[in-house]
């Protein structure tokens, strides 16, 4: 059995606001310990996380009653995150009553959210820099979020399609998307994101997004086929000029056998990232970017510095 901490330690960990600062809404977490973690994080900005499985009545107050001992301090959330919980109809209930601004929203989980209430009336949105959205939402609003630096969607494949006007954002510098894309239908040169410094794609079909992403200034590209039949020579084209660090990860659907990277593929990627630096390979792309029976497509990479 092991000892209890020393009176030294508890009282340094009491006394110490910023290890209190992250409260989850959660079943484990009864409304006098989330009103003790108010009370200890002192002023300190809090990272509020909603984690609830259940949608009878009996939980619907039992998440009322832990959110209102947050509330009363919504003027110090930094962060406010939301998995696996479909109670947006009350949620947004209690943040129509007062103004309410965080800076960073991470929404993830399976129910539909059809009320955007995050982004009603009363929240701040020019505070937000920070959007992470793996549930089906409606993301036809983003334009609206004028300081938003860091974008994560995992498409859900149903719900709400952006639309290209809606989904060209001038402030973004990371951007990751995700998941099944087939209702996705932009036009080539339609996505503008002229402050893009790092793009993550990973998604079903990735030839007509990439070709309409308009990204000037990317310098990080990471790529991760999502099927183990994804043709890599159709996806790239010469618009990533730009690009000095390039990632090819592996395939998302593992459980299939992959086949490994054509040399033909592997000519494609070299030239439409000419000016790459850094390399990080999987191992399934090595050997068609060193062949040695043909044309070895990394000699093209005339300014390769790193490969891993």
């Amino acid at each position: 059995m092991r000892p209890p901490p020393s009176r030294h330690w508890r009282n340094l960990i009491l006394d110490s606001p910023s290890l209190w600062s992250s409260i989850r809404i959660c079943k484990p977490w009864d409304v006098p310990f989330v009103k003790a973690h108010v009370a200890r994080s002192a002023e300190c900005p809090l990272d509020i996380e909603f984690y609830w499985e259940g949608s009878t009545e009996y939980d619907w107050r039992a998440i009322r009653s832990r959110f209102i001992a947050v509330f009363c301090c919504r003027h110090r959330w930094r962060s406010l995150a939301l998995k696996n919980i479909g109670k947006d109809l009350i949620l947004s209930s209690i943040f129509a009553r007062q103004s309410i601004a965080f800076k960073r929203l991470t929404i993830i989980g399976d129910y539909p959210v059809t009320r955007p209430f995050w982004f009603g009336p009363n929240v701040d949105r020019t505070s937000v820099d920070y959007l992470e959205l793996r549930a089906c939402v409606d993301v036809n609003c983003l334009s609206n979020l004028s300081s938003l630096e860091t974008l994560i969607i995992r498409f859900q494949g149903v719900g709400f399609p952006p639309t290209h006007a809606a989904f060209s954002l001038r402030k973004p510098k990371s951007l990751s998307l995700s998941g099944y894309t087939g209702d996705l239908h932009f036009c080539p040169e339609t996505l503008h994101f002229p402050l893009l410094d790092s793009l993550s794609v990973n998604v079903t079909h990735a030839r007509e997004l990439m070709e309409a992403i308009v990204a000037p200034s990317v310098r990080h590209v990471r790529y991760a086929p999502h099927s183990c039949d994804s043709d890599m020579s159709s996806i790239f084209s010469s618009k990533f000029l730009s690009v000095e660090r390039l990632s090819l990860c592996d395939y998302t659907e593992l459980w299939k056998t992959a086949r490994k990277t054509n040399v033909e593929s592997a000519q494609a990627v070299s030239a439409a990232f000419p000016s790459v630096r850094h390399v990080e390979l999987h191992a399934r792309h090595v050997e068609a970017f060193f062949n040695i029976e043909a044309a070895c497509p990394a000699d093209g990479w005339e300014h390769l510095q790193v490969l891993t």
